[in-house]
C-alpha cells in the first residue's frame, strides 16, 4: 500500500534533501517543534535554514532550538554597515564569555577571505554584517556549549561606519 502523500511528508522530504540523509519520525517531530518554539513557520526556507545550521554546527551537539535561537539573535546586525575589527573582537569576547581564548575567537574568522596583507582578522579592518553573522553565531554556540555565563545576550551597538 503506497504512503499517502501529505504536506507534512513533502516537507519532511524537502528537509531530508537539504540535510542529505533521512530522519526518523521522532526527529522530524523535534525539528518541527524547534521551528515553532522560535516562532518560525514550517516552510522550505526555514527547513533549509535548520538543515544548514545542523550541518554547519554538527560538532557542537547543540539542539536545533538553541541553534535557531542564536541565529535569530545574531541576525539583527545592520546589513548596510561595517564594523571595526577591534570593536568586533571586544564584542565577541563579551558574547562568548571571558573564558574564551583570543586564539579561539581569531579561528572563527577562518571562513572570511584574507585581506591585502594575508590576514583574515585584523583589528583595523572593517567587516560587513554578512561576514560577521556566522562569527557571532559561533560565539553564541560557544557560550551555550561551554556554559561561560548566562545564555541571554544582546548584540550591542558597536562603532559603525557607513558602507
Amino acid at each position: 500500500m503506497p504512503m499517502k502523500y501529505t504536506r507534512n511528508n513533502w516537507l519532511k522530504q524537502v528537509y531530508e534533501e537539504y540535510l542529505g540523509h533521512s530522519v526518523s519520525p521522532a526527529t522530524w517531530y523535534r525539528i518541527k517543534e524547534a521551528l515553532r518554539d522560535n516562532a518560525l513557520d514550517i516552510t522550505t526556507d526555514s527547513l533549509k535554514l535548520a538543515a544548514s545550521l545542523k550541518t554547519t554546527f554538527r560538532a557542537s551537539k547543540l539542539p536545533l532550538t538553541q541553534l535557531l535561537e542564536g541565529y535569530l539573535k545574531t541576525s539583527n546586525l545592520q546589513h548596510n554597515t561595517t564594523y571595526k575589527g577591534a570593536d568586533v573582537f571586544t564584542e565577541l569576547k563579551k558574547i562568548a564569555g571571558f573564558k574564551c581564548s583570543n586564539v579561539t575567537i581569531i579561528r572563527w574568522f577562518r571562513d572570511i577571505p584574507k585581506d591585502v596583507r594575508g590576514f583574515r582578522f585584523n583589528q583595523l579592518r572593517y567587516y560587513t554584517a554578512r561576514e560577521l553573522h556566522p562569527i557571532y553565531l559561533r560565539a553564541y554556540t560557544y557560550r551555550h556549549k561551554y556554559g561561560t555565563g548566562s545564555f541571554q545576550f544582546e548584540v550591542e551597538t558597536i562603532e559603525v561606519q557607513s558602507a
